[in-house]
């Protein structure tokens, strides 16, 4: 999106490149997108530029294991954990075994990580601000492990373990977040049972706070109002405005599964990382996407209005009593497939992809008035 123009331009070809299959990620090790392609026993990663380019970041080739078609193996995120200047990539195995894997852009070698508990995927941060990305990963006994490279031995090294968190395989999430907004994530490991643990890595030392917070599903922060909120998400039966009415049996469905989600004002300090102090109030839709459109350091919201069945762009507002009230304006009707937010200089847009193909560009101006 460039002087007020949006173009669309497709993917470069590649030719000496397979891509099929490929996928383009938003890495978090280095805040950028990427793209990786797969053929046999080697993958091709390209680093989209902030100019826009696709540039070739490294060629892996492994001996031990091949890239497969329908995902077997995949390059989840990059980094340079050893700062040698190289990216290095970590990758995840899904069946069998469910391997996690490092394979180092500097030389030809790749260290195991062991199995990663599912859905739990490993992620990269520098946790403790020293400079050094570590790993974070639950391991098949479900303990929270940290990695970090260790520049002496020039290897991989645990720095960290917590006890087992008696997590399954398939009930629980594993989360970073600025709870305290501090600049440095912390460790969130959520059982969707209800158990939140928050961890913090500093000085090479874990530590842990623990609660109940009910069945939601964590998903992130906003910033509301020039506040900070905790988003969550879980569903509940409600009454359907107007039913739903399945014309194959000529069904009518009065009250579905319907999935809202929650906000929590996080306190500030320290007291943020205690779940003790999280208080969650739900909203009236499902956020699909939420970002500053009109550039007034808040953040909008689109929310699916589930009871409805309709998209709408929300703002909020906080009294002093910590409590949100929404203002929403309905957005077309359909299914919107994805939502983008362009920004050119002080010009910024909402994209909206609806199912039909079309691509719908929304303006805000800077104002208290909705």
């Amino acid at each position: 999106w460039e002087n007020g123009k949006a173009v669309l331009d497709p993917l470069p070809s590649l030719p000496d490149v397979p891509m099929d299959p490929a996928s383009v990620r938003e890495g978090k090790g280095t805040g950028e997108a990427f793209l990786v392609t797969y053929r046999g026993n080697n993958g091709w990663v390209f680093i989209l530029t902030p100019q826009g380019e696709w540039q070739f970041a490294g060629r892996l080739t492994s001996q031990k294991i091949k890239f497969r078609k329908f995902g077997v193996w995949d390059i989840y995120d990059l980094a340079d954990l050893d700062r040698d200047g190289l990216l290095d990539a970590l990758c995840v195995q899904w069946h069998p075994g469910e391997d996690a894997w490092v394979f180092w852009g500097g030389r030809k070698e790749e260290t195991n990580l062991g199995i990663w508990m599912r859905y739990g995927y490993p992620l990269i941060d520098d946790l403790d601000g020293d400079g050094w990305k570590e790993t974070v990963m639950v391991d098949k006994f479900g303990r929270l492990k940290i990695w970090r490279f260790d520049p002496k031995r020039k290897k991989l090294r645990v720095v960290a373990t917590s006890k087992p968190l008696r997590v399954d395989w398939a009930s629980f999430s594993l989360r970073l977040f600025d709870l305290n907004g501090d600049g440095l994530e912390e460790i969130v490991v959520h059982e969707f049972g209800g158990n939140c643990r928050v961890f913090r890595f500093r000085e090479g030392k874990l530590r842990m706070w623990q609660r109940r917070i009910g069945n939601q599903l964590l998903i992130g922060i906003v910033r509301l109002a020039n506040r900070s909120f905790l988003v969550g998400a879980r569903e509940r039966s409600v009454q359907l405005f107007p039913p739903r009415i399945w014309l194959g049996g000529w069904r009518v469905q009065w009250r579905g599964e319907v999935k809202f989600s929650t906000f929590c004002l996080l306190p500030k300090g320290e007291e943020a990382l205690s779940s003790s102090r999280w208080r969650f109030q739900e909203a009236p839709f499902s956020l699909e996407f939420a970002a500053d459109i009109d550039g007034d350091e808040s953040e909008e919201v689109v929310g699916y209005d589930g009871r409805w069945g309709r998209y709408r762009l929300y703002r909020a507002e906080v009294t002093k009593a910590g409590k949100l009230r929404w203002q929403g304006v309905l957005l077309g009707k359909g299914w919107v497939q994805d939502c983008v937010l362009l920004v050119d200089g002080e010009r910024r847009g909402l994209v909206l992809a609806w199912d039909d193909g079309r691509l719908e560009l929304i303006q805000m101006a800077v104002s208290s008035e909705w």
